[in-house]
């Protein structure tokens, strides 16, 4: 009687593994197959995929909400894409009760194929002081190399109570 009540319970928690262990690997295969080219989707580590046609008339929203952090808000940010360069628009508000630098709040970092671009252009407002629950936006250029493999943009909180937020961007012709 012992050895099959200890034969029924390891029979149970077999397949209670083999369950678990399918649901999990049907899961994680769901995951893998989204495409580069939907148009918004997301995952719950903090990413989103978006497309941005090359030679839209139109900037491309890559945001579905804004971006909380505690010193901060991203309402939007913006992406043009053509010959080569990848503009950025980034509409932001202050959140703080004093005057603040976009720079000395967070930092934005684009990267390609694991390699981070450098701004080839940015505008002034990036460093503009901007008032307590006041909004500003800035521009910067990148130059990106083919649109075979996505965009990475990424806002990194100089408070590490939030964690980083970022979107993924295939161009597409």
């Amino acid at each position: 009687m012992k050895k099959l009540v200890a034969l029924i319970l390891v029979l149970s928690v077999t397949i209670g593994l083999i369950a678990c262990g399918n649901q999990e690997t049907d899961n994680q295969s769901n995951s893998s197959s989204s495409d580069y080219s939907s148009k918004s989707s997301s995952s719950a580590n903090n990413k989103s995929i978006q497309s941005v046609r090359l030679g839209a008339d139109d900037s491309t929203n890559l945001l579905s909400s804004q971006w909380e952090f505690d010193n901060f808000t991203v309402n939007q940010i913006k992406a043009e894409a053509e010959d080569g360069v990848l503009e950025l628009e980034v509409d932001w508000q202050n959140t703080t009760n004093r005057a603040v630098v976009f720079n000395d709040t967070a930092k934005i970092t684009v990267s390609q194929n694991n390699n981070e671009i450098n701004v080839d252009q940015q505008d002034d407002d990036y460093n503009d002081n901007v008032l307590p629950n006041k909004t500003e936006d800035f521009e910067f250029d990148y130059q990106y190399d083919g649109i075979e493999q996505p965009i990475k943009i990424s806002i990194h909180p100089a408070d590490t109570n939030r964690p980083t937020r970022t979107v993924i961007v295939q161009l597409q012709n």
